[in-house]
């Protein structure tokens, strides 16, 4: 069993009770039939619970939580092929739930949407908004992608897309992160190595950036709710007022390098690590999935999961049924 996922399901109180242990094989096959795209057969392994090492998902009996496949894994042999850097790849999920992987710093994919491109210069990161746009940072650039083809034949070399820059970065080295209501977030890294972190809501970019955080550290993950923003550093995750611009540090450890945050519709804090994802709970950070270097992503409801070594996206509906448990 050790090269299927493992799903163990929790009692309410997280007193750990084996519920199941299943090859995660039967459950990709049965959501790629249902709700999964297909992945192009030249990229894919033929055991695709073979891609998926040293992964456990432990979910609280409670919920209401289904797991399904948004990605079929592609495997490890797809990803050596593919000359992946795991920790310089890139995720966002659309507002169609289709994800986009960026394989490196020039290279841009989403199997669903039949997509795969490179850019004309280095992207430093992107990101989805609930409009269906999709935003791409440079070194100094904020902007899009101009009109992006379907590639025809996965087998020829990537088009090469264009850049339509719409503002300038108050910074260096932009990564993105979205907020509710289509609002966005920025991190930048400024000459001397300071880090800020900037506030765009919903047609303020010709406005200018709101600044709502300087640091000496860089930034790991942001999330945000209307009257509150959430901001990772190293393996602290500090809660931020925008109106007060107090930063206070949440009294919860996590013990691995933080590596995202994710924000449910309830407000639920989700956390990604070098080691797994963990669920905020009564205080504490509960494990929910144990694995390697994973990414993750909140659209309309869902969590999504990405596996880098293997290309796969487990998407887990009705994540917000978490907040349930709080003060059970």
């Amino acid at each position: 069993m050790e090269n299927n996922i493992r799903i163990i399901i929790y009692i309410a109180v997280f007193t750990i009770s084996l519920f199941s242990c299943l090859p995660m094989v039967a459950v990709a096959q049965q959501n790629d039939q249902q709700a999964a795209p297909a992945t192009p057969a030249a990229t894919r392994d033929p055991a695709p619970a073979e891609a998926l090492l040293n992964t456990t998902i432990a979910l609280p009996a409670s919920c209401s939580i289904r797991v399904r496949w948004a990605q079929p894994p592609m495997g490890h042999a797809a990803a050596e092929k593919a000359r992946l850097r795991i920790p310089d790849m890139s995720f966002s999920v659309d507002a169609d739930g289709n994800p986009w992987i960026g394989l490196d710093d020039h290279r841009i994919v989403s199997p669903a949407n039949m997509f795969e491109a490179k850019t004309p210069m280095p992207f430093t990161g992107f990101t989805h908004l609930d409009s269906g746009a999709m935003l791409v940072s440079t070194v100094t650039k904020l902007g899009f992608l101009v009109a992006p083809r379907a590639a025809s034949d996965t087998g020829q070399p990537m088009q090469v897309v264009s850049f339509q820059p719409i503002a300038q970065l108050p910074g260096l080295y932009g990564r993105l992160y979205t907020g509710p209501a289509d609002t966005l977030y920025v991190a930048v890294t400024r000459p001397g190595g300071t880090n800020d972190l900037y506030r765009l809501k919903p047609g303020a970019v010709l406005k200018g950036f709101e600044k709502i955080l300087e640091t000496a550290e860089e930034i790991a993950g942001v999330a945000g709710t209307d009257k509150k923003v959430f901001v990772a550093i190293g393996r602290q995750v500090y809660e931020i007022s925008p109106e007060t611009k107090r930063v206070t540090p949440l009294p919860a450890t996590i013990s691995h390098p933080i590596t995202g945050l994710a924000i449910t519709p309830r407000n639920g804090l989700i956390v990604s690590t070098s080691r797994g994802v963990s669920y905020l709970i009564n205080g504490t950070f509960e494990t929910i999935v144990e694995t390697p270097n994973p990414r993750i992503c909140v659209r309309k409801g869902t969590l999504y999961v990405f596996f880098p070594a293997s290309l796969g996206v487990a998407a887990f509906d009705s994540i917000a049924s978490l907040a349930d448990l709080n003060h059970q």
